[in-house]
């Protein structure tokens, strides 16, 4: 065994040990989820060698990576007594129907503040995908605007403390610490699956804990795997950074022996993907979509995992990735939402493949036409001014005055 395979084996030790005596744990999943190879879609981007951690497969109504966090957070909950837990997230939240069906499983009731945060999204939105689920599954659901969410939370508390009930908050997506946890777990499931080095990992970043969980696993394994986050939710992206920031810090007070310095530079995020908005696929999340379905028969969604693949292949296009990498895509989950996005994805299903394919190699020409006129520009302005600025610092000794006007001269 090599000394860093010895080094990797201490710290896995030193992980068990921390969370099986200090943090709790109810199994609602099915773990190790499956890490799969892309060929297909590999072959036809001619990049790097891609896989797919499929979260999607975790089992909890439908998957999807929230279970990893709702893992930990129920288990603090149970362990405080809760008889109701209240949670929020977009009327379409994913993380909203994995914490219904988690609440089914342990018998507590769940609560359910949801948002209107989709522009102009259609009565089939409101109705079906995720929100058909929450009913099923039990949850009392209430859907109100952005700005009216704060008076509805404290109508919920109200009721639960009439009823003399212990509730317990969980902040969207499940992101905090105690929820980011499940991800720092998952890195390590991760390196125990492959056979490989992994140089990179691709996923969605909307709550922050599934980033910074990642990467607090990366950090105690000592690993160097790139871990790059799609924004899907934060108009201003340093707000995504400087969550993912926060909760990192916060998970770091648990090992405190771990505890250095955060640079906000190592933390990857791209916006480039976000388009009109939340919950809004445009054309190269639609065409990601479809490349996914047609070459490895495997459904993502047009909220998250969608935006997360158009990175993916884009970044692929323009070479970001070295060719001898392997880079993990990771599938969040989601797919109970697509009934919910029946207009835009009946656009695509008749599509030919090699339209979506054209697409995409489109988009990437037109980025790199923009990103050449810009550079262009840039010299148009720059070249200029140095010539005149050297021209002055010259002028400034009474030397290369004297040189500056005999070349002049001649």
């Amino acid at each position: 065994m090599t000394n860093t395979s010895l080094a990797q084996n201490k710290i896995r030790e030193r992980m068990a040990e921390h969370w099986s005596s200090d943090l709790s744990r109810k199994q609602l999943g099915f773990w190790p989820t499956p890490l799969e190879s892309l060929d297909r879609l590999s072959s036809e981007l001619n990049g790097p060698r891609i896989w797919i951690k499929r979260d999607d497969c975790s089992g909890l109504a439908t998957g999807g990576n929230k279970t990893r966090k709702l893992e930990f957070l129920l288990a603090d909950a149970i362990a405080k007594n809760a008889e109701a837990i209240i949670t929020y997230g977009a009327v379409q939240s994913n993380h909203a129907r994995q914490t219904a069906a988690a609440c089914a499983k342990f018998g507590i009731d769940c609560h359910l503040l949801l948002t209107e945060r989709v522009r102009n999204s259609t009565t089939n939105y409101g109705a079906n995908g995720n929100i058909l689920l929450n009913e099923i599954l039990g949850a009392n659901l209430t859907i109100v605007p952005l700005d009216e969410l704060e008076k509805s939370r404290d109508r919920t508390i109200e009721l639960l403390n009439k009823e003399g009930k212990i509730f317990y908050e969980i902040p969207p997506g499940g992101s905090s610490p105690i929820g980011a946890m499940g991800y720092a777990h998952a890195f390590q499931e991760i390196t125990d699956q492959a056979n490989f080095r992994v140089t990179d990992i691709v996923h969605a970043s909307a709550s922050a804990a599934t980033q910074a969980g990642l990467m607090f696993g990366a950090e105690l394994l000592e690993h160097k795997a790139k871990i790059l986050g799609t924004n899907v939710f934060h108009e201003n992206p340093s707000a995504l950074k400087s969550r993912i920031s926060d909760i990192l810090e916060k998970m770091r007070e648990l090992f405190p022996s771990k505890n250095r310095p955060l640079d906000q530079d190592n933390i990857l995020v791209n916006h480039a993907y976000f388009g009109e908005g939340y919950g809004i696929p445009n054309e190269e999340t639609l065409d990601a979509i479809r490349l996914f379905a047609s070459l490895e028969g495997i459904l993502l969604d047009p909220v998250y995992s969608g935006k997360a693949a158009a990175c993916l292949i884009d970044q692929i296009n323009i070479g970001s990735f070295d060719e001898s990498s392997d880079v993990v895509f990771l599938h969040t989950g989601g797919q109970a939402s697509l009934s919910a996005y029946q207009d835009d994805l009946l656009s695509i299903a008749k599509q030919p493949l090699d339209l979506a394919i054209m697409h995409s190699v489109e988009v990437v020409g037109w980025s790199a036409l923009w990103m050449a006129c810009g550079l262009i520009l840039i010299a148009a302005v720059d070249v200029p001014f140095q010539l005149w600025d050297n021209k002055q610092k010259l002028m400034t000794d009474p030397q290369d005055k004297r040189s500056v006007e005999l070349i002049q001269r001649y």
